[in-house]
C-alpha cells in the first residue's frame, strides 16, 4: 500500500514538473528576463574586456623592520594605485601564485644599509657622483598578467624609490628593482565575470519566477483548489521546486557553455561540484522566494520586495567588480550576503580549481542561509 502511495506521488511530481517547465517555457518575457538578460549583460561585458583595472594588489614583506623599510612601507600604502597587504614572503609569494596578489615587494633584512651615514654623502663636493652601489630590491610578479598592465605597477615602483633616492642625497640610485616572475592563474576579467553572472542569474530566476507563480495562483485561486483536490499539497510544493531547479541549471550551463565558446572560459573546477553549488544555490533562493510569495498579497507588492532582496545583492556581491574598492564596512556587510557566499565560491571552484575543503567558509554560509529560508518559508507562505 505504501509502495502504491510513493509511486503515486512520485507520478503526480514529475507530472506537475512537467507542466511548470512547459509552462515557464511558454512564457516569452519570462524566458527573455530569466535567461537572455544574463546572456546579454555577459556578452557586454565580455566583448568590452572591462577589468585590467586602475588597482594593484601589492603585498609587501618587510624583513628588515627598520626605519627606510617602514618609510617605504608608509609611502606605498598613500598609492592611490595600491591596495597593500603585508605578510611573510612564502603567504604573500602563495597569494601571488593563486592570483589574489598583482605584486609582491620583499625588503630584505639589510634593507638600507647601503645608504651609510647620509651626511656624509651630502658632504661630497657639487659634480662628484658617490661611489655607493644601488641595492637590489625583489618585487615578484605574475607572469600571465597582461604585459602592458604589470610594466604600469613597475613605474610607480620606480617612481617611489627614485623619490625616495632624491630626497636623502644627490646620488644616480639607493635602489634597483629586480623583477622576478611568478608563474599563475591568468585571470581574465571575463573569467572573474561569469561565475558572478551565474550565481546573479541562479539568484534572479529562483526569487523572480517563484514569487510571481505562486502569488499568482493564489489571486486566481488555484492554490485554494489545489488544495482542496486528492494531491498532497507538499507533492505541488516538491514538484515547483524541482521544476525550478532543473531550469536554473539549464540556464547556468547555457551561461557557461557561452562563456567557453565567446571568450575561452577555462573551468579548472571539479564540474560536480559546481553543479552541486547551482543546486544549492537554487534551493536557497527558492526558499527565499517561497518566504517572499507569503509576505505579499499581490504580484506588485512582490515584486518590490524581490527587488528589495535582489538589487542590492546584485550590486553590492562583487558579481561585475571586487569588492575591494568598496568602504571596509560595506564588505564587512556584503560578506554575509547569500549571494557573496554563493558567487564567491562558484568563481574560486571554477577559476582556480579549489575543492570543497577550499571553499568551505563559503558553504556554511550558505547552509546557515538555507536553513534560515526554509524555516522561514515554511512559516510565511499561504495558499489562500
Amino acid at each position: 500500500m505504501k509502495t502504491e502511495k510513493l509511486k503515486k506521488s512520485i507520478k503526480e511530481i514529475l507530472t506537475i514538473t512537467k507542466y511548470s517547465i512547459v509552462m515557464f517555457f511558454r512564457e516569452k518575457t519570462a524566458i527573455f528576463f530569466s535567461l537572455f538578460f544574463p546572456v546579454m549583460i555577459m556578452l557586454i561585458f565580455g566583448f568590452l574586456n572591462m577589468g585590467d583595472g586602475i588597482k594593484f594588489k601589492v603585498g609587501v614583506v618587510d624583513q628588515a623592520n627598520n626605519a627606510q623599510s617602514k618609510q617605504v612601507v608608509d609611502v606605498i600604502k598613500k598609492v592611490d594605485a595600491f591596495i597593500v597587504t603585508e605578510g611573510s614572503k612564502d603567504e604573500m609569494v602563495k597569494s601571488l601564485e593563486d592570483a589574489t596578489q598583482s605584486y609582491v615587494l620583499v625588503l630584505p633584512d639589510n634593507f638600507g644599509k647601503n645608504m651609510g651615514d647620509t651626511t656624509q654623502i651630502q658632504k661630497v663636493p657639487t659634480g662628484v657622483t658617490p661611489e655607493i652601489a644601488p641595492q637590489k630590491v625583489d618585487i615578484y610578479y605574475d607572469q600571465s598578467q597582461n604585459a602592458s598592465t604589470v610594466q604600469v605597477g613597475f613605474t610607480i615602483f620606480d617612481k617611489i624609490f627614485d623619490g625616495m633616492t632624491h630626497q636623502i642625497a644627490r646620488v644616480p640610485k639607493y635602489f634597483e628593482i629586480n623583477q622576478v616572475s611568478i608563474g599563475g592563474n591568468d585571470l581574465r576579467y571575463i573569467d572573474f565575470m561569469v561565475p558572478g553572472i551565474v550565481a546573479m542569474s541562479v539568484m534572479q530566476l529562483s526569487i523572480f519566477a517563484v514569487t510571481g507563480a505562486i502569488v499568482s495562483w493564489r489571486e486566481r485561486g488555484i492554490l485554494k483548489r489545489l488544495l482542496a483536490t486528492p494531491i498532497n499539497p507538499g507533492v505541488i510544493i516538491f514538484s515547483q521546486i524541482v521544476s525550478r531547479v532543473i531550469i536554473t541549471f539549464l540556464q547556468a550551463s547555457l551561461l557557461i557553455l557561452l562563456g567557453m565558446v565567446l571568450f575561452d572560459l577555462q573551468v579548472v573546477g571539479n564540474i560536480g561540484l559546481v553543479i552541486a553549488l547551482i543546486v544549492g544555490g537554487g534551493l536557497i533562493f527558492l526558499s527565499m522566494g517561497f518566504a517572499l510569495s507569503g509576505l505579499a498579497s499581490s504580484q506588485n507588492v512582490v515584486a518590490a520586495l524581490a527587488n528589495l532582496f535582489v538589487f542590492p545583492q546584485m550590486m553590492l556581491s562583487g558579481i561585475f567588480f571586487p569588492r575591494d574598492s568598496f568602504p571596509e564596512w560595506m564588505v564587512k556587510v556584503t560578506n554575509y550576503f547569500p549571494l557573496t557566499y554563493f558567487s564567491d565560491a562558484m568563481r574560486e571552484v571554477m577559476v582556480k580549481g579549489a575543492t570543497l575543503h577550499d571553499i568551505q567558509g563559503s558553504v556554511i554560509g550558505l547552509l546557515v542561509w538555507s536553513v534560515i529560508m526554509f524555516i522561514l518559508a515554511i512559516r510565511l507562505f499561504r495558499w489562500e
